[in-house]
């Protein structure tokens, strides 16, 4: 118990380190500001979970389960609508109606799981701290909206980052694409069993493992800032990319 909280701890200073990190990078630049606050969203997410874990009883436990649904609410809609601006499909983005029908996933969530919460009923307690046993019978869409909105919204990032990757002439550009297009399927593959696969066929007591994974595709994003410079579009490396192509 007392290792897993502190993981979720750690998880959440490191986020918070990431998104300061790559603000002051360049404080001007949309993509960085967006980064920072899917940062700081996973940080809250972290601390929720963190104090959830380790709560005294299973009613506290739900009511910091209950706090954190608000960031693995929204998380993915944030992390599509960054991967938009990375691909340059920034277009898609220019009537407002857009931003309804980017973000109406997480109000639906939120929707869901915020105004018909759970009780403490549906928390365990095991030797790695609570665990979070979902509702049967509640009806298709409550017990399975949240899966479909992860898969699809991470279908539709790694669908951007192919046709990135596969039509970007800057060598910079596909290597970034490559590194996130890594990060993001091992989320998808780990996460998908995790989360999904095995409470579909047991009701096996599984620790919140979400907010721990998605440090992956977040540290490859951090890694492709640092070494390809991505996000950093200042004259001098832009010239530099255009002598490549040359």
């Amino acid at each position: 118990m007392v290792i897993l909280t502190t993981l979720y701890l750690m998880c959440g200073i490191t986020y918070i380190i990431l998104g300061i990190f790559t603000f002051f990078n360049d404080s001007k630049n949309k993509l960085n500001k967006l980064f920072f606050v899917c940062s700081m969203n996973l940080a809250y997410w972290a601390f929720m979970t963190c104090l959830m874990n380790g709560s005294i009883d299973a009613k506290t436990a739900s009511t910091f389960y209950l706090y954190s649904t608000f960031s693995w609410a929204t998380f993915y809609c944030l992390f599509l609508h960054y991967i938009i601006i990375l691909t340059n499909r920034e277009g898609f983005l220019k009537r407002k109606i857009a931003y309804l029908i980017l973000y109406l996933p997480a109000l639906v969530a939120i929707y869901l799981y915020v105004f018909k919460p759970e009780t403490a009923q549906n928390f365990v307690k095991t030797n790695l701290g609570w665990v979070y046993i979902a509702s049967k019978n509640k009806g298709f869409i409550w017990e399975n909206f949240y899966n479909i909105y992860y898969i699809c919204s991470m279908i539709v990032a790694v669908f951007l980052l192919l046709t990135w990757r596969r039509n970007s002439k800057i060598i910079r550009e596909r290597k970034q694409a490559k590194l996130i297009l890594i990060t993001t399927f091992v989320i998808i593959m780990i996460g998908g069993i995790t989360d999904i696969v095995i409470p579909m066929f047991t009701r096996a007591s599984i620790p919140f493992v979400g907010i721990i994974l998605i440090m992956i595709p977040m540290i490859g994003v951090w890694y492709s800032i640092k070494k390809y410079k991505l996000m950093d579009l200042n004259p001098e490396n832009f010239t530099l990319e255009v002598l490549k192509i040359m």
